[in-house]
């Protein structure tokens, strides 16, 4: 009878013990599950493409191709980003299920929490590295602006170079700036600049987005110099080692102006393919140098395409990327990747050359500062490493 009963009451003890361990799998798949789909992620993402979607077709966008550009552009993102996810959940899903199945290829649960792990990890560095989350701040408010400084010209020159300054250039750097708000406001002067930009879009293939004219104050520029120690000792020995700090998509010069009065003596260029703004550019800077009867400034402004450039000398390079075609700035990044010298340093609007082995990014993710289309533009700084 004891033998009999053993027998009888043995397939009971085990079918139990499955049932207990199926349970367990069950509970453990539903874990990983919640981590996958938390929030953070595809939901988080999917109410951002909604939002986004709504932000391009909305007045502020419709009414400004820079913001239209950038809302497009990050809708674009991400969609990608999405996307992206969508497919890596979807791969851990069909492994979770075999679980569940108990099939006999199925992974282990250790293998699946160290993949989800490894997944959720991956993606949050893409969606860093890819600014996926970053905020678009002028569509609740039309007129972001930007904050004007308190700090005088000559007190910002000071800030960046660390010793004292020449009254001469703040008062010439003041007076060109001056000369070009007013450009700016002139009315016929803007609608010949609008003229070309379609021409130019035409003629090129372009959108005539990638023409599109925003500004960064004098007081954001230092900032970022301030913000980045490499980037500012690079600077100071520009005319010491006979390096060029070049601005590629020069608008009407105000970037040009800066380094040229603040790094003087330092050899400075812009690249323009609009003949308005090249034009204004040089006006600006004859009618100063006039005025201030003070020493000429070490600077040359090329009505030509950027890509034409030679770059064999240059110590400091600035792409105004914000709004250009991905075809032009792809082949503008091919062009630093294989020209630029070793040591080399980039101030961009954007991010990308990260993905390239030559560069290395040296600013940190908090060098934001105000422009005219966004009062916390994130500024990117690399340095050419091989």
């Amino acid at each position: 009878m004891r033998v009999v009963g053993a027998v009888s009451c043995s397939p009971t003890t085990s079918n139990q013990d499955d049932d207990d361990d199926d349970d367990d799998d069950a509970r453990a798949v539903a874990s990983l599950r919640a981590r996958l789909h938390g929030p953070g992620h595809g939901e988080t993402l999917r109410a951002k493409c909604v939002r986004l979607r709504d932000a391009v077709r909305s007045r502020t966008c419709a009414s400004s191709a820079i913001k239209g550009r950038l809302a497009r552009r990050a809708e674009t993102s991400a969609l990608a980003a999405l996307e992206r996810w969508a497919t890596t959940a979807r791969a851990i899903e069909v492994d979770l299920e075999r679980i569940v199945r108990d099939d006999d290829d199925k992974k282990s649960l250790s293998a699946m929490e160290e993949e989800v792990a490894r997944a959720l990890r991956d993606f949050e560095w893409y969606v860093r590295e890819h600014d996926v989350m970053e905020e678009l701040p002028f569509v609740v408010d039309d007129d972001c602006g930007t904050r004007s400084s308190d700090e005088t010209t000559i007190d910002l020159m000071r800030k960046v170079l660390e010793k004292d300054v020449k009254d001469d250039d703040a008062l010439m750097l003041d007076a060109m700036c001056g000369e070009l708000r007013a450009r700016e406001s002139d009315y016929a002067w803007r609608g010949a600049l609008l003229g070309e930009v379609e021409n130019q879009a035409r003629a090129r293939g372009w959108s005539s987005e990638n023409f599109s004219y925003g500004s960064t104050p004098f007081a954001s520029w230092v900032e970022v110099f301030v913000q980045c120690d490499d980037l500012r000792e690079r600077a100071k020995t520009l005319e010491e080692d006979d390096l060029k700090y070049v601005v590629f998509g020069s608008s009407a010069g105000w970037l040009v102006f800066y380094a040229a009065t603040t790094f003087r003596g330092a050899r400075c260029e812009g690249f323009e393919i609009l003949e308005t703004l090249h034009a204004t550019a040089l006006h600006v800077l004859e009618g100063a140098a006039e005025k201030q009867a003070c020493k000429k400034l070490n600077v040359n402004f090329c009505n030509a395409d950027m890509l034409s450039s030679s770059l064999c000398d240059v110590g400091i390079i600035v792409l105004t990327s914000m709004c250009w075609d991905d075809d032009v700035y792809e082949a503008v990044l091919e062009k630093l990747a294989e020209e630029l010298r070793a040591g080399a340093f980039v101030i961009d609007y954007r991010g990308n050359l990260a993905q390239k082995d030559q560069f290395c990014l040296v600013s940190k993710e908090s060098l934001r500062v105000p422009v005219s289309w966004n009062p916390g533009q994130r500024f990117y700084v690399f340095k050419k490493v091989a």
